[in-house]
């Protein structure tokens, strides 16, 4: 017996459109965004797998910001993604 995952319905759908669209309007304004959905594309996502993924990052970094009590400054984040990177790397 085959079992497969569906869609949640109980959600708060206007959130879900609300982060969606961050997610797509994102793709033109930020590098790491862009790349990151041409990434999760090339790994076999449909558009619309590869928007909820990105969605999903944006709303793991607007959590860190709001429990910091920060603003999003997007040189910042592209020089921490770099450090994680780099730590990433074996010496």
């Amino acid at each position: 017996m085959r079992r497969g995952v569906k869609a949640r319905r109980a959600c708060n759908k206007g959130l879900k459109q609300t982060v969606s669209q961050l997610a797509f309007c994102s793709l033109r304004r930020s590098t790491w965004a862009r790349e990151y959905y041409i990434k999760k594309k090339k790994g076999g996502y449909s558009h619309s797998q590869a928007i909820v993924a990105l969605g999903n990052k944006w709303l793991k970094i607007l959590f860190a910001l709001r429990k910091k009590k920060e603003i999003y400054k997007e040189e910042f984040h592209l020089m921490m993604k770099e450090k994680h990177r780099m730590k990433a790397i074996p010496a």
